[in-house]
């Protein structure tokens, strides 16, 4: 959830300085740090799923996080009778992307997390290391197998 939590932020900072920091047509770099949002929000649940031996559950928790907020997205444009041209699609069609997004989460972290991966008091098998030394110092990842 920390991991959905960071992305979602980013794709709604990025959106807020697209909207009111940047012009219209200066859209380049809120795109990008978009992009890394929508591609941590698509990857990182999947690749841990897969990374603790649940390839079935990262499979369907990608294919979830896609395919839900491009459905709830045209389904909620579809309802309220909106074409492509129509003043409001984009917003529309933006809100239920968000919608289904935010589902995708809950829905992942609800149905795909196995109860006893949020119990486990077990160390991760890989921590962060800093030390430092009066010639320098070190950072890296440590790992116990």
């Amino acid at each position: 959830m920390i991991a959905d939590g960071l992305a979602t932020g980013v794709v709604a900072g990025a959106a807020a300085a697209g909207t009111w920091l940047f012009a219209p047509d200066d859209f380049h770099l809120p795109l990008m740090i978009g992009s890394l949002g929508f591609t941590s929000y698509v990857l990182t649940a999947p690749i841990l799923h897969m990374a603790n031996g649940n390839v079935g559950r990262g499979l369907l928790s990608g294919t979830l996080r896609v395919f839900a907020p491009a459905i709830v997205g045209a389904t909620v444009v579809s309802a309220a009778g909106l074409e492509e041209r129509d003043d409001g699609y984009g917003a529309t069609f933006a809100a239920g992307l968000a919608v289904g997004a935010v589902s995708a989460i809950v829905i992942d972290s609800w149905l795909l997390v196995p109860d006893h991966a949020v119990a486990s008091s077990s160390p991760p098998p890989l921590r962060p290391l800093a030390s430092l030394a009066r010639g320098g110092g070190l950072v890296g990842v440590a790992g116990t197998w």
